[in-house]
């Protein structure tokens, strides 16, 4: 997306968005929000450059539990997994 639709979307300047850009402003709250809907992002992504969800950070966080809490997360996960799979049905 151009800096120019980006910034017709939400409804602020082409020098806003490039000044945003190049962190020589801030956005507001209500501002962040819009990007990350127009962009369909979330605000850890456009504000840091990575998704907090990511199938990396969950095998980092699961490096840090036993093996047999990780077996039960799994087992957890399959009963998710049957959950939506028969919801899909």
């Amino acid at each position: 997306m151009t800096q120019e639709r980006l910034a017709e979307e939400i409804d602020v300047s082409i020098q806003y968005i490039s000044d945003l850009e190049r962190g020589v402003v801030g956005a507001s709250t209500s501002t962040l929000i819009n990007i990350c809907r127009i962009l369909d992002a979330s605000a850890d992504y456009i504000l840091f450059g990575k998704d907090p969800n990511t199938i990396s950070d969950v095998s980092d966080r699961l490096k840090e539990y036993t093996p047999k809490q990780v077996e039960s997360m799994y087992r957890i996960m399959d009963i998710i997994d049957d959950f939506y799979r028969t919801d899909d049905e």
